[in-house]
Formats: structure tokens, C-alpha cells, sequence
């Protein structure tokens, strides 16, 4: 995941994505006391790195919910997602 983001906060977006799989960006912008744009760009290049999935695309006030699929997956000891 360092590779991908390039990031000094990637290790604390990783812990996060362990606490939680299944997130929304403003859940996980409030919760890894990241600046909000640097956590924006985290989820988004670990999302175009395949990591994380879209569970529901957002729209209006809804916010898109996204998940650590690989960790959901080894959790139900299948594929979930």
C-alpha cells in the first residue's frame, strides 16, 4: 500500500481499513485524523489499486460505501464481494 499512495499516512489508512472494512470516505476521513484531502487521494489510489470495492455509488447527500474486499473475503473463508 506504500507503494501505491506514496504516502506517510498509509499505514494508518491500512490499520483503519482492518477496523472497519466496510466504510464511507467521510466515515474514514473522520476516523484516521488524516487531512481530508490526503485521505480522499489515499482511498482513491488504494481503490484504483484494486484494495478497496464499491459497494453503493453515491449520489446527492449519499456518500459511496466501500469495501476491503480481500479481508471480507479471508473473514467468511469465501468470496463475499
Amino acid at each position: 500500500m506504500i507503494e501505491v499512495t506514496r504516502s506517510q499516512f498509509a499505514m494508518r489508512a491500512l490499520d483503519r481499513f482492518f477496523v472497519k472494512p466496510v466504510f464511507t470516505v467521510p466515515e474514514f476521513i473522520e476516523a484516521v485524523n488524516i487531512p481530508p484531502q490526503t485521505a480522499r487521494r489515499i482511498v482513491r489510489q488504494v481503490r484504483e489499486g484494486g484494495l478497496l470495492s464499491v459497494i453503493r455509488d453515491g449520489g446527492g447527500q449519499r456518500p459511496m460505501v466501500l469495501a476491503f474486499t480481500e479481508l471480507l473475503n479471508i473473514a467468511e473463508e469465501r468470496r463475499v464481494l
